[in-house]
């Protein structure tokens, strides 16, 4: 999700050098043609030539999602940077970090690429199939688990739609660190976490707010343009 913010602000910024460029001409002096119409890459000041608009009203979000997101955020931060933290006492939480080995087996054979030894999992990434990570969470280490789970009906041809049995056991459990003065003035713009955390939620509203709307827009038919 900090991935996705920080993507607009380098967007944004390359729209304003892109179209400085333009009205300079790509010399990179001032284009002295009167004559010479100068490209707008956005021509439009009223969205509603491209959508009907949705009214600007009850867009909510629930605390619980405003949570998980913010704990998205910091743990894309955390896992950019290897800074988890080993814990010995404690079952896998989501946001974890676990190295595992498992063996994934369908109709009682085990299939290629379906098992691995000592592989780090980010439990919240959604890197396996649904049901692999949340059948994680809560083992601790030294626990072994078979989770029956089946393959999307868009899979590769030959899993497609097809159950499949993964005995996992887990290694090793790594959680993100406490989000201190140190870790915000290392890691991020801000120098405590006070700011971090303002800035994160500020910036997850904003995402879920902005999600909302483009669900309730209805596009239109482009201009000839």
């Amino acid at each position: 999700m900090i991935k996705r913010i920080l993507s607009l602000i380098l967007c944004f910024a390359m729209i304003a050098c892109l179209t400085s460029c333009f009205e300079a001409g790509w010399n990179g002096k001032e284009n002295k043609n009167e004559e010479t119409e100068v490209f707008d890459p956005y021509p439009y000041e009223d969205l509603s030539v491209f959508m009907d608009l949705p009214e600007y009203k009850n867009l909510t979000i629930e605390r619980t999602k405003l949570d998980e997101m913010m704990k998205e955020a910091t743990s894309s931060i955390v896992d950019e940077n290897n800074l988890y933290v080993q814990v010995f006492d404690r079952a896998v939480t989501k946001w974890d970090k676990v190295t595992i080995d498992f063996v994934g087996m369908m109709d009682g054979v085990a299939f290629q690429g379906g098992s691995a030894n000592n592989y780090g999992l980010l439990i919240g990434s959604n890197s396996f199939i649904e049901g692999f990570e949340d059948g994680i969470i809560g083992m601790q280490i030294g626990d072994t688990k078979d989770l029956n789970l089946k393959f999307p009906d868009n899979y590769y041809e030959d899993m497609a739609g097809k159950e499949v049995v993964f005995t996992v056991t887990v290694d090793e459990i790594w959680s993100a660190p406490e989000i201190t003065e140190e870790f915000c003035k290392t890691y991020t713009a801000f120098q405590n976490a006070d700011e971090f955390n303002a800035y994160l939620t500020e910036s997850c509203i904003f995402e879920s707010v902005w999600d909302g709307l483009m669900q309730k827009c209805t596009l239109k038919t482009l201009p000839d343009k």
